[in-house]
């Protein structure tokens, strides 16, 4: 009886054993739609400094160079860019005196405007100086790490209107990744004009993502 019992359960337990556990998995499907995504920030400003500080000699300047970080789930994205002004209406692509308005504006009046990193001037040092440059600014907006889905539109003069400044490479279908572009501004700043030393000119430039 014994013997019979030993033999029974060692069938049991080798039939047990010829079922893998692999035979018993049951896949489960997980799926995920992706969201209509952007991002956009402006993490370091750019200045115009030392041998490129402006000046009324009618020699164009190069700022510093700026980075704007962006994100995007559209495959059809552009980046745009334009001169914001006081009310996102008003800009006309020049350089603004730093006066007491304007400092207001910069910091509180401008919805959104990060002045990180920038140290604002002295008003009463612009009361003599004229209310704004002659000359519009040009932007250029290039990914730090150039790739082929990607174009910079090139240089292009700011103004009221968005310009687009960079966008998806024709016959690439594929979105933007988070990327970050370098900017690097221009300005001239002509000989005629009336610009007292000391005073600091400024330009809030607004980036659009859609």
């Amino acid at each position: 009886m014994k013997l019979r019992s030993l033999v029974v359960a060692g069938a049991a337990v080798t039939a047990v054993a010829a079922l893998p556990a692999s035979a018993l998995a049951a896949p489960q499907v997980v799926v995920g739609t992706t969201a209509t995504t952007l991002s956009l920030s402006v993490p370091t400003p750019a200045a115009f400094a030392g041998a490129n500080a402006l000046a009324p000699d009618g020699l164009e300047k190069t700022s510093t160079v700026a980075t704007v970080a962006a994100l995007s789930t559209n495959p059809t994205w552009t980046l745009a860019a334009k001169d914001y002004g006081t009310n996102g209406a008003d800009g006309d692509g020049t350089m603004d005196a730093l006066t007491a308005s304007r400092v207001t504006a910069l910091t509180g009046g401008i919805s959104g405007i990060d002045l990180s990193g920038i140290t604002l001037g002295d008003p009463t040092l612009c009361a003599s100086s004229a209310g704004e440059l002659g000359n519009a600014t040009d932007v250029l907006v290039e990914e730090l790490t150039p790739v082929a889905a990607i174009d910079s539109a090139g240089r292009k003069a700011l103004g009221n209107a968005n310009v687009s400044v960079a966008g998806n490479s024709a016959g690439n279908l594929l979105a933007l990744p988070l990327t970050t572009f370098n900017t690097t501004f221009f300005q001239t700043v002509g000989t005629d004009e009336a610009v007292k030393s000391g005073c600091q000119y400024n330009i809030a430039v607004a980036y659009t993502l859609s």
